[in-house]
C-alpha cells in the first residue's frame, strides 16, 4: 500500500457531507462486565490501530483530490471518567479529519462496569469495519491481563486491501460485466432524483457552521431478550422474508404511526428509507477497517401502510430484486459520477431540501464466529467480559431520527440516534416505544 492513499467516492462523500452542524461520525457503546486496567488498555488500544491504517490518518487535498496521509506516531485521544454505566453518553465533538485522526475513545469506570464508547468519522470505516477493530482490540487487550486460550487463532488483517476498496474486491472482468446492468440501475433509479421525500418531523435544518446541539449524541437503546428474538427469526422464516425485511417493516410503520401521532402526516407525504448494505465478500473477513458498503432507498407512502402484510411482501421482493440486480455497487458508481459533476458532492449534499426520511442500519448476527465467545455467546477477554453493544450511526440534515440494529448473544439491540432541535426526549422515546411495540408483535403472529 503506497502513500498518500486517493480517497474514494464513498469516502469522499462521507467527508464532505460532514459539517459543523451535522457531524459525519459514528459512535459505538461497548458495556462489559469487570474494570478496565488503564495500561494494558491503552497498549491494545495502539496495537489494534496499527492493523487499521485509516483510523489514524488525516485527509488532506493534493491538487483536484482528497488524499489520506499517514501520520507518524498518532496519539488517539483516551479520556477516563469514573461514572457507571448508563443510556446517555457524554458529550462528544466533531472530528475535523483534516487536524485529527478519525478515532477517539472515552472509557467509563462503575466499580465492577466499564464502558468503552468509540467516536469515529464515518469517512474512515462502516460499522462492520469499527467491530472489526473492536475485535482486534480485545485480541490484543487479553493476553495482558490473563490470555484467552483462543486469541492466538485471531489473525492480522490483510492491511493491502485497503489498496483495492475502491474496486470492492471485483476484478476487472467482473466490473465489465457487470456494467450493462448498472446501467439500468441508474436509468430506473433516476425516481429518487424526481420524487422528494418529507422529513420525518417538518423542522428547518440548522445553518452548516452552527455547532451541533448541546446534547450530542442524543440516544436511546433497547434490546429484546433471547426468546424474543429467536421468536422473530422463525416468524421471518415462517413468512419466508428475512429477519431484517420485518425490521425494515417495522421501521416505516413505527415511523408513520409517530408521525400521525404528532400531527405531521399528510396525505401524499413519501417516506425515503436509507438502507445500508455491505458490499464484502466471504474472503474480506477479518480485514483493515474502510468502507465497503452502499447505500440502497426504499421510498413508501400512505397506500403502503394500510396492509402490514402486503407492504412486507414488497419489501422483501425489492431486496430480492436488489441483490439480484446487484444494485448495492450502484450508489458508489451514482457517487463517483456526481463528484465530477459541476459543483461535485457538496452541491449535492448541501441542497436545502430534504433526502432522506430516516435510516435502519442493521448489523446483522455479530461476532458469530469469534474465538473469544463463551458459551452464552459473550465476548471474553481475559478478565472483562462484553455484555452489550450497540452502534449510533450519525444525523444529516431534516434527519431527525434514525435507527441501528444488530444481533449480539442471541439478542437483538436497537439504537435510535435522535435531534433533540426537532424532538423532546419524551418524544423520541415515544417512537422507540412504538418501534418496539411493533417488532414484539412481528414476532407473535403474522401481520
Amino acid at each position: 500500500m503506497n502513500w498518500p492513499l486517493p480517497l474514494t467516492a464513498t469516502e469522499e462523500l462521507l467527508l464532505v457531507d460532514d459539517r459543523p452542524a451535522y457531524p459525519c461520525c459514528c459512535f459505538v457503546r461497548a458495556e462489559f462486565s469487570g474494570c478496565f486496567d488503564r495500561s494494558p488498555l491503552e497498549a491494545a488500544i495502539r496495537a489494534a490501530l496499527r492493523q487499521h491504517p485509516l483510523l489514524t490518518a488525516l485527509v488532506a487535498r493534493r491538487g483536484r483530490q482528497w488524499v489520506w496521509v499517514p501520520v507518524d506516531h498518532p496519539q488517539p485521544v483516551i479520556e477516563w471518567m469514573a461514572k457507571p454505566p448508563g443510556e446517555v453518553l457524554p458529550p462528544a465533538q466533531r472530528i475535523d479529519l483534516t487536524a485529527e485522526i478519525g478515532i477517539r475513545f472515552q472509557v467509563l469506570l462503575g466499580g465492577a462496569a466499564s464502558t468503552l464508547i468509540l467516536q469515529f468519522h464515518h469517512a474512515t470505516c462502516d460499522g462492520i469495519g469499527i467491530f472489526q477493530f473492536l475485535h482486534d482490540l480485545l485480541v490484543a487487550y487479553a493476553p495482558s491481563v490473563g490470555r484467552s486460550p483462543n486469541a492466538a487463532e485471531v489473525t492480522t488483517p490483510a492491511l493491502k486491501s485497503l489498496a483495492r476498496r475502491r474496486t470492492f474486491e471485483l476484478t476487472m472482468a467482473e466490473r465489465l460485466r457487470m456494467l450493462p446492468l448498472q446501467i439500468m440501475n441508474l436509468w430506473r433509479a433516476r425516481q429518487f432524483l424526481h420524487r422528494l421525500p418529507t422529513a420525518l418531523i417538518p423542522y428547518p435544518a440548522q445553518p452548516h457552521d452552527s455547532p451541533a446541539y448541546g446534547s450530542y449524541p442524543a440516544t436511546l437503546s433497547a434490546r429484546l431478550t433471547a426468546e424474543e428474538t429467536a421468536a422473530l427469526r422463525r416468524m421471518a422464516k415462517q413468512l419466508g422474508v428475512t429477519m431484517n425485511d420485518l425490521l425494515l417493516r417495522d421501521t416505516f410503520l413505527a415511523c408513520d404511526e409517530w408521525r400521525k401521532s404528532r400531527g405531521s402526516h399528510r396525505s401524499g407525504d413519501c417516506l425515503r428509507m436509507a438502507v445500508p448494505i455491505n458490499l464484502r465478500k466471504a474472503h474480506d473477513r477479518p480485514g483493515s477497517a474502510a468502507n465497503v458498503v452502499s447505500i440502497l432507498m426504499l421510498d413508501r407512502g400512505d397506500a403502503d401502510f394500510e396492509e402490514p402484510s402486503r407492504f412486507l411482501s414488497g419489501i422483501h421482493a425489492e431486496m430480492d430484486r436488489a441483490k439480484r440486480r446487484q444494485m448495492g455497487f450502484t450508489f458508489p458508481l451514482a457517487t463517483e459520477l456526481c463528484r465530477h459533476l459541476p459543483g461535485g458532492l457538496r452541491k449535492h449534499l448541501w441542497a436545502k431540501k430534504c433526502l432522506t426520511s430516516t435510516f435502519l442500519s442493521n448489523l446483522g448476527v455479530m461476532y458469530e464466529h469469534s474465538p473469544l465467545k463463551d458459551r452464552s455467546g459473550l465476548l471474553v477477554a481475559g478478565d472483562m467480559t462484553l455484555e452489550m453493544l450497540e452502534l449510533l450511526p450519525p444525523l444529516r440534515p431534516y434527519i431527525s431520527a434514525g435507527f441501528a440494529a444488530g444481533t449480539y448473544a442471541q439478542r437483538l439491540w436497537i439504537a435510535l440516534h435522535y435531534d433533540p432541535r426537532a424532538s423532546t426526549q419524551a418524544q423520541a422515546q415515544a417512537l422507540m416505544a412504538i418501534f418496539l411495540r411493533r417488532v414484539q408483535s412481528s414476532s407473535e403472529s403474522p401481520k
